[in-house]
């Protein structure tokens, strides 16, 4: 069955919320990785997930653990924003891009991948190749917006900024103005306490 869009791309799959289930060989690794990133230890937290995967990596022969490619999904996804905090960017999209073909084969929240890819790509100002990965959850991004109005307009805003990075000034006007319009009508929107942004360095370029 079919996720709908705003589970995949609001559900908050950041620090403290990855809890592996408890037969999983992997599930003290995945805790203390979500709590190193909690507190800010990303280079520790990195370390921790990649435990992790080799862990659950390790176990596939179990037939205990054989619907665990969503686990890996998240495990990778998390490793990705990790390193990306880290500036290892290309070991960073590796692993976000191994979460996306996991979650396509198990019907996992691929828009997260697709948004976590493009604001890793602008964070170190490869907006082209962000932008690849916007066109592809951009065309039904709207049918999430008042699943929560605040992170619709915060992500309309990421994918404004990589528009006009990229001088594509029209759709970049044309998404302001839809902001705009949205975010009058919803004055009291705010993003939730935790709701966990990656904490990107970004580059200029």
């Amino acid at each position: 069955m079919q996720v709908r869009l705003a589970v995949l791309v609001f559900t908050v799959l950041l620090s403290g919320c990855v809890t592996a289930p408890r037969t999983s060989p992997s599930a003290a690794l995945a805790n203390a990785a979500s709590t190193a990133q909690k507190r800010g230890d990303w280079a520790v937290a990195a370390q921790l997930w990649e435990q992790a995967i080799e862990k659950e990596t390790t176990g596939l022969w179990r037939p205990e653990f054989a619907a665990s490619p969503r686990l890996r999904a998240i495990y990778h996804y998390e490793l990705g924003r990790s390193l990306g905090v880290l500036e290892k960017y290309d070991e960073g999209e590796k692993n976000l891009l191994q979460a996306l073909r996991l979650d396509e084969q198990s019907n996992g929240p691929k828009g997260m991948d697709l948004v976590e890819l493009a604001r890793l790509n602008h964070a170190r100002g490869n907006n082209d190749r962000a932008a690849s990965f916007i066109n592809q959850f951009l065309p039904r991004l709207d049918e999430a917006s008042e699943a929560d109005p605040a992170a619709y307009i915060a992500l309309l805003n990421e994918v404004i900024a990589v528009f006009q990075a990229l001088d594509q000034n029209s759709q970049a006007s044309e998404l302001k103005a839809k902001a705009e319009k949205f975010s009058a009508r919803h004055p009291n929107a705010k993003i939730a306490d935790n709701y966990g942004w990656t904490p990107y360095k970004v580059t200029a370029k």
